[in-house]
């Protein structure tokens, strides 16, 4: 499986991106960059950030189980974000 990486932008002072890949097999790999807020990401890649504006780097492997458990954990606050989003 190829790479997933995904832009967090809605809150500027907590934005960068989420990378998940299989580095190692039988585990998953997470990996977060945080973009310093007066970074504009909006419109760029992360290969278009310069190393200075990359303020945290955090790298963690799960096994099959965390990553179901993660899965899962990740669903369920979707839903209920989901629900007050609807009733706003």
């Amino acid at each position: 499986m190829k790479s997933v990486r995904v832009k967090a932008i809605g809150v500027p002072y907590r934005q960068g991106w989420i990378e998940v890949a299989q580095v190692h097999p039988g585990f998953i790999n997470i990996e977060t960059w945080d973009v310093h807020p007066d970074v504009d990401i909006s419109a760029v890649s992360l290969d278009g950030i310069a190393d200075r504006n990359v303020t945290a780097n955090t790298e963690i492997e799960l096994n099959v189980e965390e990553a179901k458990k993660l899965a899962d954990a990740l669903l369920k606050v979707i839903e209920d974000a989901s629900r007050q989003a609807n009733q706003a």
